[in-house]
Order: structure tokens, then sequence, then C-alpha cells
């Protein structure tokens, strides 16, 4: 049995079929927890964790809707939806300076008119700011229910890794998931330090960046997930992901650490009910 701990079923992608692909999930001996990124996909989480044994949800707010959400309103109702029974951890929250990066299309127009380009430097302060503001209240709602958190991290591990450190107290109590791990080895020996479990998606399967890095792990901190609808894993690349995918994250790390893939498959899953104190 597998768990993909970092699915968006609750994503417009899955809007008209998301049964299907969990029956399809559960059918292939793979459970599911979806992440939530906003209000919207906290509530849909909940209901589709509902609908199954095999389902549970995570609550929070991805830290890009900084900059097009009113993140005030909808992180207090959020906190509202983590306390339902279904919800096993609040996430995915974290810090993202990609939305900096001139290929990220979402920046407001008039902050591009005003600077002519990706913010000025007083706005991107401004935004990190808030990110990390909201980052530290859902750390702090996650010590309060002593629900583990799901971190989201883009383009700014080091800032992300000194946050988490001035909440090591926190963390060592409820526990973490670095989603998606970009860390490099010295990044991850930090995390691991702290405290974290790490998960990888199908994005190793082709993307060499963490070839030596995942070896180095203890196997008590791996997990696995496909972050479905995207970073679909070989050899299913172009299609839409979906959780059943998530045996090839498993394949890919079971051929770097040069394990049997079902003893990958053993200790993600013991690693997850765990950390997510499932049932």
């Amino acid at each position: 049995m597998f768990i993909d701990i970092h699915s968006h079923l609750n994503f417009k992608a899955f809007e008209n079929d998301w049964r299907q692909v969990l029956a399809r999930a559960l059918k292939n001996k793979v459970e599911v927890i979806i992440p939530s990124t906003d209000l919207k996909t906290s509530q849909k989480a909940i209901e589709i964790a509902k609908s199954s044994s095999g389902a549970w949800a995570a609550v929070g707010f991805h830290p890009i809707h900084t900059l097009d959400r009113d993140w005030r309103s909808e992180v207090q109702r959020i906190r509202a939806l983590a306390t339902h029974p279904k919800v096993v951890a609040i996430g995915e929250v974290g810090l993202d300076d990609y939305v900096f990066d001139e290929s990220y299309g979402k920046w407001p127009a008039s902050a591009k008119a005003t600077a002519g380009k990706q913010g000025s430097e007083t706005e991107k302060r401004a935004v990190r700011k808030t990110q990390d503001r909201i980052f530290q209240f859902f750390i702090e709602i996650a010590a309060e229910l002593k629900k583990p958190l799901i971190l989201h991290c883009r383009k700014s591990e080091d800032r992300f890794l000194r946050q988490l450190a001035t909440n090591n107290k926190q963390l060592t109590t409820v526990g973490a998931d670095w989603h998606c791990c970009s860390g490099n080895l010295n990044q991850v020996k930090k995390a691991l330090e702290l405290g974290l479990h790490i998960s990888y998606t199908g994005l190793i399967t082709y993307n060499n960046s963490w070839d030596k890095v995942i070896p180095t792990i203890p196997a008590d901190r791996l997990m696995v997930e496909t972050d479905s609808p995207y970073l679909t894993p070989m050899p299913y690349r172009g299609q839409r992901n979906e959780p059943s995918f998530v045996v090839e994250v498993a394949k890919k790390i079971a051929a770097l650490r040069r394990e049997p893939v079902e003893q990958v498959e053993r200790y993600t899953y013991e690693n997850a009910v765990r950390l997510f104190k499932l049932s």
C-alpha cells in the first residue's frame, strides 16, 4: 500500500472525475492526502475526504495567493476548517519567491506598470513580509491543534529554513513535511536537523538534481507524492498526473537508494501513517 501524501484532487483539473480518479487510486492500493491552497480548495478537500476512508484532507493557504486574494478573511475561515476530523494536516503553507520571476504571470498589472518588472524592491519586501506573517500564523495554528504541517518552498530555501529554525519547538511537537523538496544536500541536512520529513514527486524521474540527495535521507523521514495534476512522472509525461502514478516516484527512489521498491513502499507508508496520525 502507498500513500500519495500530496494530490490536488480538489483542483479544477479533477472537477469532473475526482471520484473515478480516487477509486482508481484505491483500487491500485494508493491512499491519498489532499492538500489545499485557499479557502475554496480547503472546503473541497474536506468534501472529497469525507467520501472515502482512504482519503484525508489538509487545509492551508498557498503563499502565491498573497498577491491576489483577501488573505486576512480567507486564513481565518481556513483556521475554522482545520478542526474537522478528516483534516490531518495544515497545508500547503510556506514561502515562494517564484512570484518575482519574469515567467510568473500573475503579478498585479498595477505593480508591473509602476515598476517595469515583477515588482519593485519595496513591493517585493512587502510580499515577503506578508508571506512570512501568514506562514507564521499557520505554524502557530498547527502547534495549537497538534496537526503536522505540509510545507511549500519555491526559490526561497534559505529564508524558509531560517523561519522554520525560529519555530523549532513547534516543529518538534507536531512534525512537518517538506513537500516536493527542492533543497540541495546542505539544505536537506538542515531540514532533517529541524525534524522535517522529506517528500518527492515525479520531478525526480526526469530531473537528476536530487540523485545524490535522496540516498542520504534516513528511511524514517522519506515519503512519496505526486503533486497531481502537476509533475507527471515518467513514463506518463504529457498526461494529467494522478495518485496512481505515485508508484513511479517510489521506483525512482528505490533505484537511487538501491533498495527493493517493496521496501520503499513499506517505509514511506509507515512514515505517512505516523506523521499524519492516520487510522
